[in-house]
C-alpha cells in the first residue's frame, strides 16, 4: 500500500527580456492549500492569495510523497559562482504499519531538485540517492493533524518530552534524526520545519497484529542507529573524543492495545575504546587499539556519563570472545570499567558468546538471561494506559560484540523474548486462561520481528544480512563472503555519503574546519554570515596559552648500529635534551631566558630508516617492528628521567610506515585535552605503490588550535630535486587524516620533517672546504631546498631556521669524516625540520597575520643538530614556542548571543507600515517609491501587498533583510504625486518587536532582553526564549563532550617538592661518582689487557652472550615500562641508623668478618682478597651468618651502586697494587665438569623470553663451549647445600704492579661470561650492578658482584 502524494512540485517562470531570470520553485501542500516558494536561496510562506497572484505562471514537475529538506551541495559551481542546492523530495515509499496514532512508511525512491538552475544534474549527489534509496529509513504521517510524526523518539522520550515544557516547536532527537541537515535552512529562515519536511530516521521498522480472543494488539519492534558517529563497519570503529560510538542503536519494543502502550528499549554500540582494524580484512581481522588508557578514558566516561543520563541504571553485556584481537579487546574493555568513574553505577558482564555456543547450542545462553533476570525486573518497562502512566524503565542493557550484528541480535531476540513471556503479556492483560496458543503465537512474531530487524541493521553497517545458525553454512559463507567484498572496496562511498547527508553546517572549506574548533556543534547550522561574525570575534572568547614542542629527526641507517655496546658514549640526551647545550646550531637571542626554561610539553621524533630497506621489509609494507618497540621504550625512559617537573611523558601515538617512523609524547596533564587524535600513512616510492619512501603524520588537536606533524623520507639523488618537490606536493594532496578528513596543511600548525634528501650543489671538495671555515651562509646559496622554495616550487608557506651546524650527510660510520667510499658523495643538509602557521584572515582579528621574520622570532628556540655516529646521518632537532587558543565558554556565550540579536531571526521579509494623509496618493505609487528605496538594501525577490497602508518585501537573503530593517525605519519617502512626505515603520515578519541594533561596543544577552521593559509581542518572545533553550542546549553538549576547558595552571607545570629531592640526590650522585672517577688511572687497564690477551675467543663469545641476553629483555619490553637508565636517579640516603636489607639468602656465600667497606677500584678489592680469609682451605665459604655493616656504610638506590656520602669526603689513595702472572691453565676434573652448569642463584622458576633470529647479529657459540674454552675463574657454588661445588683452585701471589684501572667492558664481559643467567648488566666502572630475579635485594645483589670480581 502506498501513500497518496500528496505533493506537487512546480516551478515559476520570470520572464525578463524573454528570459528566464531565476529559478523558483514552488512545493505545495494539495491537501492543506499551503505553499512554500524558494527563490535564491530564500524561502518564503505563501498565502492562497499570493499564491493566485502567480497562478497562471506555474509549471508543474511532478507530484511526490512528502519534503525531507534541502541539501548544500559541498562541490562549487564556477558557472553560478555558488555552491548547488537541491530540494529533497521522497518519489517512492511504501506503507509499514498502522498504528492508533501514526503511520509508517519505508523510503524507496528520492528525487534531488536543483534550486539555483532548471534541470541541473550533479553526479556527485548519486551516492546520496543510492542511500536514501536502500530502504533503511523511514518516516511516520501523524493521523490526528495530518503533518509529520516524530519517530526519532521511543514512546517514554514522547511522555518525558511533554513534562520537559520544551520551548522549541521541532524537539527532535538528535542522535537519531537523519536529516536535519537537511532542515538546516528552515531553521535558518524560521519557517517551522514541522509543517514542511517529514523527520527521519535509519534503521529499521517492523509491525506485526496478535490477536489475543477479542483483543487486538499490534506488537512492533524499531531500531534507530544514531546520527552522531555515523559509518560503515571498518570505515568507523569504537569511540570518538565525543563519547559517540560507531554503530549505535536504540531498539524498541512496543506493544499497542487500544489506548494502552507498552515499551522496552536495548541498546547497542561498539566498544567504547579508540580502536580500528585497518588494512585489508580478510578472513580472521586484525584490531588494533591505538590510544592508551591515559588518552581514552575521558571519552569512556563520556559515553557512560550520556548512557546514564539518558537512561539511568546500565548492564554492560560484552559478547566478545577471548582470544586473539577480540581477547585482547575485551580485556582492555574491563580494564577501563575498572578505573572509570562509573563502576559503582555499571554492572559489567563478559559472556563468551562463541564457546558456549558452539559446545551448548543456544542453550549455552541460558545461563546468562538467568543473570540478567533481576537485573531486568528491578528496571522494568514503560506502561501507559490512556493518559495514566502505570511504570516507567529506569535502566538499560547494553549489549555489545566486535560488529553488534550477529550475536547482538541474537542475544536482544532471547531478552525481549525472556520479558515478553514473563512481564509484556500479563501487563497488557493478552494471556487466556485456556491455553498458552496467545503465549506460542506472539513469541513467534517476536521472533520473526526481530530476525528482520537483525537483517535490517546488519545491512546498514556490514552490507549483508545477520548471520544466523538457523541458516544453512552455505548462505552465511556467501554473506561473508559479499561483506568483505563490500566492506573492503565499495564502503568508502558509502561512508561519504552518510557523512554528507548529515552536515548540517553552514560553512564551506576552512571555515568549517575552524567553526568546529570554536562553536558547539548544534550552532553550526545557524546562518552563514551570523557564523562568520562570530568567528572574526574569536579573540573576544579565546585566551592565549603557551606550548613548546620539540621536533626531533634521525636517519638511523637501519638501526644497526644502535645497541652496539661499543658505541654507549653516544648519548641520545645531547640530541633529545636541549636543556643539556650539547649541541651545534641556532640559539635565537631575541627570545627571553624563560622560554628555554620552561619544560617540554610535547616531544615529536620522526625516525627514518629504522628497519633496513630491503625487499622483503618493502613488499611486507611493515607497519611496526622491534626497533619501534626498542625505540619506544628508550625514549619513554629518557623523558620521563629528563622530565624537569617530575611528571611523565604519555606516549600519544606512534606509527610507521616500512623505514619511516614517528613518535608523539606528551606530558600527562595535557592528555585529558587532546582531541582529535589521529595517524595515517602515504607511499611515495615506485610511483606510490612501495613504501621505501613516503610519509607518516600524526594529528590532534588542544584547546581549539590544531596541530599535525609529518615525518617524510623524499628521493634521494643529487639531481633528484624535482621528483622530491612532485613528492611534497604528493604527500599534502593524498594524506589525510581523520576524523574530518582533513589534510596535513589544513592545520593550524604544520611540522614537517625527515630526511628530505635535498642536497648542496657543489663539489665535495668544496663543500668540506666551507665546512671546515664553517661557512655556512656560502653553502646555503646552493642547497636545493632554500632554492626551490625560494621559487614558490616547493614548502610554500612554511619556516625554517638558520642553517647554523655543519651539513647531516653523509658520514663514515663511528667518525667525523664525510664520505670517502667510491660514491663520495657531497656533504648536504639532507635531515630538516620546516613548520607553516596557518593565516587565517578574521576580519576583526589579526592575531595571525604575523610576518615570517616575526614568526621566526617568536617561535623558534633553537635549531641544531647532534653528535651521534652510529649511523650515516647526524641527527637534527628543533624546539618551538607556539601560542594556542582555549576557549572561554562564559566569553563566548556572550558574543554568540550578541550576534543573534544584531542578525535577529532568519526571516527574509520585512513589513512596511505607513500612515499617508493624502487621500489622492494612491497605493501603487507609494508602492514604487518604497520599492526603489528598500533596493538599495538587497534584491528584493517578492513584493506582497497586503493592504492600504502594509507592504511585504521578500529579500534574497535574510542578511539583507536585517540591513533594510536598519536602513529604513523611521525614514521618509517622497512621492511624487504628493507634497507630504511617508514616514516608513519597518520591522521583521516574523519578529515585529524585535530592536534591530548594530552589536558593535553595545553588550546584549538573550535575557536582558526578554527581561527588560520594553513590551514584546509573543512571535518576538517565542523567538527569543527559543534561541536562549538553543544556547543553553548547545552549552551543555559542549561541556558534556568537551569538558570543561583547561586552566592556565595545566600550561604551567610546576616542581614537585619529591622531584626536587630526587635531582638533588642524582646531582650529588654525579658529583661523587665524577670524584671516584677522576682518581683513576688510564694505566689500570693493562691488568685487564693482561687477562683477556690469554683467551681471543672468550671476550668475542661474552659480547655475543651479552648482546644476546640484552635484547632477549628488549624483545619482551613494551613502550611503557621503563628500561635500566644508565645511572638513574636515587631516593635521599638513608640516616645512620638505618642497617642493610635482610641478606639471609646469601649467608651460605659471605664470610662474617671482616667486614666489607668500599673500595677505589678492582685492584683493591683483590689486594683485600688475597690477603683475608675468605676461603677455606676446601675453597668453601664458611656457613657463618653474615654480620650486619657499621651505621657508616650506606647504599643508594636499587638501581645504582655508587658509595655512600660518608666514603667520598676523604679518600685515601688506592695501595699499590700487585701484577698477576699468566694463569695456569685450569685442571678440570669429572666432578667439576659435572658442576659447570650450576649458577649463583636457582633459576628454576625464571620465565624464558622467545627470541628471534637476526641475521645481522654475530652467531652466539654454545654456552657449554664458552665456558669449556675460557674458564679461568673459579665456578661459583650453589645455593643448595647438598649441591657441592669443586674446590676452588689455589690462587698464586700477585707481585707490586703499577696501578690500573679495571674498565667498564672487561668487567662486563667477565661477569656476563661467567654468569651468563644474569638477565641484565647495567652501570658505568666503578658502579656495576646485576639484577636477578631470585637475589633478595639490590644491596644484596651488589656484594655478590664484588665477591664475584
Amino acid at each position: 500500500m502506498a501513500y497518496p502524494r500528496g505533493w506537487r512540485l512546480s516551478y515559476h517562470k520570470q520572464l525578463v527580456n524573454g528570459s528566464q531570470q531565476s529559478l523558483c520553485v514552488i512545493l505545495e501542500r494539495r491537501d492543506k492549500q499551503e505553499f512554500l516558494r524558494f527563490d535564491a536561496g530564500a524561502i518564503t510562506e505563501l498565502n492562497l492569495y499570493d499564491f493566485s497572484l502567480i497562478k497562471d505562471q506555474i509549471v508543474k514537475i511532478a507530484d511526490v510523497f512528502c519534503c525531507l529538506g534541502v541539501y548544500k551541495s559541498s562541490n562549487y559551481d564556477p558557472i553560478l559562482q555558488a555552491y548547488s542546492s537541491f530540494l529533497v523530495t521522497v518519489t517512492e515509499c511504501s506503507l509499514i504499519g498502522k498504528l492508533p496514532d501514526y503511520e509508517v512508511y519505508r523510503i524507496t525512491g528520492v528525487n534531488f531538485l536543483c534550486l539555483n538552475k532548471q534541470f541541473l544534474e550533479d553526479e556527485s549527489n548519486n551516492e546520496f540517492k543510492k542511500l536514501l534509496s536502500s530502504g533503511a529509513f523511514y518516516f511516520a504521517k501523524d493521523l490526528s493533524t495530518g503533518l509529520s510524526y516524530d519517530i526519532t523518539r521511543s514512546a517514554q522520550s514522547h511522555f518525558r518530552l511533554s513534562n520537559v515544557g520544551y520551548k522549541i516547536s521541532d524537539s527532535y532527537d538528535q542522535r537519531f534524526l537523519w536529516n536535519r541537515g537537511l532542515m538546516s535552512l528552515f531553521f535558518q529562515q524560521r519557517v517551522p520545519p514541522s509543517k514542511w519536511v517529514y523527520p527521519v530516521i535509519c534503521g529499521s521498522f517492523g509491525v506485526s497484529t496478535l490477536y489475543a480472543g477479542l483483543q487486538r494488539a499490534q506488537i512492533g519492534v524499531v531500531s534507530r542507529l544514531s546520527t552522531m558517529r555515523p559509518g560503515t563497519r571498518f570505515n568507523v570503529r569504537g569511540v570518538d573524543d565525543n563519547g559517540y560510538v560507531a554503530n549505535f542503536v536504540e531498539t524498541e519494543v512496543f506493544i499497542s492495545v487500544d489506548k494502552q502502550v507498552l515499551s522496552h528499549v536495548q541498546i547497542r554500540g561498539t566498544v567504547p575504546l579508540f580502536w580500528e582494524q585497518p588494512g585489508l580484512q580478510v578472513g580472521s581481522h586484525k584490531i588494533k587499539i591505538f590510544r592508551f588508557v591515559e588518552t581514552s578514558l575521558q571519552a569512556f566516561n563520556r559515553h557512560f556519563a550520556e548512557i546514564l543520563s539518558r537512561y539511568s541504571n546500565t548492564v554492560i553485556l560484552n559478547l566478545m570472545g577471548s582470544k586473539d584481537g577480540e581477547g585482547n579487546l575485551s580485556h582492555q574493555y574491563k580494564e577501563h570499567w575498572n578505573v572509570c568513574d562509573y563502576r559503582t553505577k555499571i554492572k559489567y558482564i563478559h559472556f563468551d558468546y562463541h564457546s558456549c555456543v558452539n559446545s551448548k547450542s543456544l542453550e549455552g545462553v541460558q545461563s546468562l538471561l538467568s543473570s540478567l533476570k533481576n537485573c531486568l525486573d528491578d528496571y522494568g518497562y514503560y506502561h501507559v494506559d490512556g493518559t495514566e502512566v502505570r511504570r516507567l524503565q529506569i535502566g538499560v542493557v547494553r549489549t555489545n560484540c566486535v560488529d553488534c550484528s550477529d550475536r547482538t541480535n541474537v542475544v536482544q531476540t532471547m531478552i525481549s523474548t525472556m520479558l515478553l513471556t514473563s512481564h509484556f503479556l500479563k501487563a497488557m492483560n493478552l494471556l487466556s486462561s485456556k491455553g498458552n496458543h496467545t503465549e506460542r503465537h506472539a513469541q513467534e512474531i517476536f521472533r520473526s520481528l526481530w530476525l528482520e530487524n537483525g537483517d535490517n541493521v546488519s545491512r546498514i553497517y556490514t552490507g549483508t544480512g545477520a548471520l544466523r545458525s538457523d541458516r544453512s553454512k552455505l548462505r552465511n559463507v556467501q554473506r561473508s563472503a559479499a561483506r568483505t567484498i563490500k566492506n573492503n572496496f565499495f564502503d568508502s562511498a558509502k561512508q561519504e555519503a552518510m557523512v554528507a547527508v548529515l552536515n548540517c553546517s553552514s560553512l564551506v572549506g576552512w571555515q568549517r574546519l575552524v567553526a568546529c574548533q570554536f562553536l558547539p556543534p548544534r550552532l553550526h547550522f545557524l546562518p552563514q554570515s551570523v557564523l562568520q561574525n562570530i568567528l572574526d570575534r574569536n579573540a573576544e572568547f579565546t585566551r592565549r596559552e603557551r606550548l613548546k614542542v620539540f621536533i626531533g629527526t634521525w636517519n638511523v641507517n637501519g638501526g644497526r648500529n644502535v645497541r652496539s655496546l661499543a658505541h654507549w658514549d653516544n648519548n641520545l640526551s645531547d640530541w633529545l635534551l636541549e636543556s643539556r647545550h650539547n649541541y651545534t646550531g641556532f640559539r635565537n637571542p631575541h627570545v627571553e631566558s624563560e622560554a628555554f626554561t620552561r619544560p617540554t610539553d610535547i616531544f615529536v621524533v620522526g625516525f627514518e630508516e629504522i628497519i633496513d630497506l630491503n625487499a622483503s621489509n618493502v613488499v611486507a609494507n611493515k607497519q611496526s617492528s622491534e626497533n619501534q618497540q626498542y625505540w619506544g621504550t628508550t625514549l619513554q625512559t629518557l623523558f620521563d628521567q629528563a622530565s624537569e617537573t617530575g611528571e611523565p611523558y604519555v606516549l600519544l601515538c606512534t606509527t610507521q610506515l616500512v623505514g619511516v617512523c614517528i613518535f608523539v609524547f606528551l606530558r600527562l596533564g595535557l592528555c585529558e585535552y587532546v582531541r582529535g587524535l589521529a595517524s595515517a600513512s602515504v607511499k611515495t616510492g615506485l610511483h606510490a605503490k612501495a613504501g621505501n619512501k613516503g610519509a607518516v603524520a600524526v594529528r590532534f588537536q588542544i584547546g581549539a588550535t590544531s596541530l599535525c606533524f609529518c615525518c617524510s623520507h623524499l628521493t634521494a639523488g643529487q639531481s633528484a630535486y624535482r621528483e622530491r618537490n612532485a613528492e611534497v606536493l604528493d604527500i599534502s594532496q593524498r594524506l589525510t587524516l581523520a576524523p574530518d578528513k582533513r589534510s596535513v596543511l589544513s592545520h593550524d600548525y604544520v611540522f614537517w620533517f625527515g630526511d628530505l634528501n635535498y642536497r648542496i650543489n657543489r663539489p665535495i671538495e668544496e663543500v668540506k672546504s666551507l665546512v671546515t671555515r664553517a661557512a655556512w651562509s656560502e653553502l646555503q646559496y646552493s642547497d636545493q631546498l632554500l632554492v626551490q622554495r625560494k621559487a614558490d616550487a616547493v614548502f610554500k608557506g612554511f619556516n625554517e631556521g638558520p642553517l647554523c651546524f655543519a651539513p647531516t650527510y653523509k658520514y663514515d660510520l663511528f667518525c667525523d669524516d664525510y664520505d670517502t667510499s667510491e660514491k663520495a658523495r657531497s656533504p648536504s643538509w639532507t635531515d630538516r625540520v620546516l613548520w607553516r602557521r596557518a593565516n587565517i584572515a578574521f576580519k576583526k582579528s589579526s592575531c595571525n597575520n604575523d610576518p615570517d621574520q616575526q614568526m621566526l622570532l617568536k617561535n623558534l628556540l633553537v635549531y641544531y643538530r647532534a653528535e651521534i655516529k652510529t649511523s650515516d646521518h647526524r641527527p637534527v632537532a628543533a624546539v618551538f614556542d607556539i601560542d594556542i587558543q582555549v576557549v572561554e565558554p562564559t566569553k563566548r556565550r556572550q558574543v554568540i548571543e550578541e550576534e543573534l540579536l544584531a542578525a535577529g531571526p532568519g526571516d527574509a521579509t520585512v513589513r512596511i507600515n505607513w500612515i499617508c494623509g493624502d487621500t489622492t496618493v494612491t497605493a501603487d505609487a507609494i508602492h514604487q517609491a518604497i520599492v526603489e528605496l528598500a533596493g538599495s538594501a538587497g534584491t528584493i525577490i517578492l513584493t506582497r501587498p497586503q493592504c492600504n497602508n502594509q507592504l511585504l518585501l521578500t529579500f534574497s537573503s535574510p542578511r539583507e533583510a536585517v540591513e533594510a530593517v536598519r536602513c529604513l525605519n523611521g525614514n521618509k519617502v517622497s512621492v511624487e504625486t504628493s507634497r507630504q512626505k511617508i514616514v516608513l515603520s519597518v520591522c521583521l515578519n516574523s519578529t515585529p518587536r524585535l530592536l534591530m541594533k548594530n552589536s558593535n561596543g553595545i553588550s546584549r544577552s538573550l535575557e536582558g532582553v526578554l527581561s527588560g521593559l520594553r513590551v514584546l509581542d509573543d512571535p518576538t518572545r517565542k523567538w527569543l526564549e527559543e534561541m536562549r533553550q538553543l544556547v543553553d542546549e548547545a552549552d551543555e553538549e559542549y561541556l558534556r563532550t568537551h569538558g570543561p576547558s583547561p586552566e592556565h595552571a595545566v600550561f604551567q607545570p610546576t616542581v614537585s617538592l619529591a622531584h626536587l629531592r630526587r635531582k638533588e640526590n642524582v646531582a650529588a650522585d654525579e658529583v661523587r661518582r665524577q670524584q671516584i672517577v677522576s682518581i683513576l688511572s688510564n694505566d689500570d687497564q693493562t691488568l685487564i689487557n693482561l687477562w683477556d690477551d690469554e683467551d681471543e675467543e672468550a671476550p668475542a663469545a661474552m659480547s655475543s652472550t651479552m648482546v644476546r641476553l640484552t635484547e632477549q629483555k628488549e624483545k619482551c619490553d613494551v613502550f611503557h615500562p621503563a628500561v635500566s637508565p644508565p645511572v638513574p636517579p636515587r631516593p635521599p640516603p638513608p640516616a645512620p641508623a638505618v642497617h642493610l636489607l635482610d641478606l639471609s639468602m646469601l649467608k651460605e656465600l659471605l664470610p662474617p668478618k671482616p667486614l666489607l667497606h668500599p673500595v677505589h677500584s678492582c685492584i683493591d678489592l683483590l689486594s683485600e682478597l688475597d690477603d683475608s680469609e675468605y676461603f677455606t682451605t676446601s675453597g668453601q665459604f664458611p656457613t657463618s651468618t653474615l654480620q650486619p655493616l657499621p651505621p657508616t656504610m650506606g647504599f643508594v638506590s636499587p638501581m645504582s651502586a655508587s658509595v655512600s656520602p660518608q666514603h667520598t669526603s676523604q679518600l685515601p689513595p688506592p695501595p699499590p697494587p700487585k701484577r698477576l702472572p699468566p694463569r695456569p691453565p685450569p685442571q678440570l676434573h669429572p666432578s667439576s665438569l659435572n658442576a659447570s652448569s650450576q649458577h649463583l642463584v636457582d633459576l628454576s622458576d625464571q620465565p624464558t623470553f622467545p627470541t628471534k633470529t637476526n641475521t645481522m647479529e654475530p652467531k652466539t657459540p654454545d654456552r657449554n663451549e664458552v665456558k669449556e674454552k675460557a674458564c679461568f675463574l673459579p665456578l661459583s657454588p650453589p645455593l643448595v647445600p647438598e649441591r657441592l661445588p669443586p674446590p676452588l683452585p689455589e690462587r698464586p701471589s700477585l707481585p707490586t704492579l703499577q696501578p690500573n684501572v679495571v674498565s667498564t667492558s672487561s668487567i662486563r664481559e667477565i661477569i656476563n661470561f661467567q654468569r651468563s643467567t644474569v638477565t641484565l648488566i647495567y652501570g658505568t666502572f666503578p658502579f656495576l650492578c646485576l639484577t636477578h630475579p631470585s637475589l633478595p635485594s639490590p644491596a644484596a645483589l651488589f656484594l655478590s658482584c664484588l665477591v664475584i670480581i
